[in-house]
């Protein structure tokens, strides 16, 4: 019994790195799909103003 326990505690702090990586990963791959359609309209409504020259 305390062998399985310890066994999957070992496990799962080996494979910490790569879930950390994983969720820095998710996240920043979250942040740009919501920040990416924002940026677009912003930069379509400043080309679409009339220039002044």
């Amino acid at each position: 019994m305390w062998s399985t326990i310890v066994s999957a505690v070992l496990v799962g702090w080996s494979w910490l790195p790569e879930v950390t990586i994983g969720l820095k990963f998710a996240t920043a791959l979250i942040v740009f799909v919501l920040t990416v359609p924002l940026f677009v309209r912003r930069v379509r409504r400043w080309l679409r103003r009339p220039v002044r020259r």
